[in-house]
């Protein structure tokens, strides 16, 4: 009976403001230096297809050994991430996940085969960007509002890496080519 009037009082704008469970707006909590360099580290290492990378935890990060394996699987599937990227039908995008660019001449340059294939390629790599996105905030016990930081971070670690001629969303979210 307890636990039901918590749960009612909880939910009510009053009570809840004195809750210690208050969700914290823009990331304060947000460890952003060791947030940077291990975007910057783990990015570069997925870059060179570094099967076997080893990273070490930071200062107000925790890497577990779900995030580890989500960016050893990223470095192995790099090559079919680039060739997508060099091809011009995939865009990195700014909330640090990836898309196909599904228009008229895309389904003319490419069969339904190679369509799914591609399809599955960006499904898998955006798997594993969350794996490691919400892997750092549960190991590391962050904040929920780090995600966007987070998110953040390893998209601005991601753009340097890319070759000229591979699309991304500039900071208005308009798709540029570097």
């Amino acid at each position: 009976m307890l636990a039901g009037i918590l749960v009612v009082a909880t939910g009510c704008a009053t009570v809840s403001s004195l809750s210690p469970f208050r969700f914290t707006p823009n990331a304060v909590d947000l460890p952003r230096e060791s947030v940077d360099q291990l975007a910057r580290e783990m990015e570069s290492k997925v870059a060179a297809g570094d099967r076997a990378m080893e990273l070490t935890s930071r200062e107000g990060l925790v890497i577990g050994e779900g995030v580890l394996q989500a960016a050893r699987t990223r470095a192995i599937r790099s090559d079919l991430v680039k060739n997508l990227l060099r091809s011009g039908y995939a865009v990195e995008q700014r909330n640090g996940t990836i898309a196909l660019i599904r228009d008229k001449e895309y389904r003319k340059a490419t069969t339904s085969r190679e369509r799914d294939r591609n399809a599955l390629i960006i499904m898998s790599e955006n798997a594993d960007r969350w794996t490691i996105y919400e892997g750092l905030i549960r190991d590391s016990k962050l904040k929920g509002s780090a995600l966007s930081g987070i998110q953040d971070a390893f998209y601005q670690a991601r753009i340097p890496l890319l070759e000229p001629g591979m699309k991304y969303q500039d900071e208005a979210g308009k798709t540029v080519s570097r």
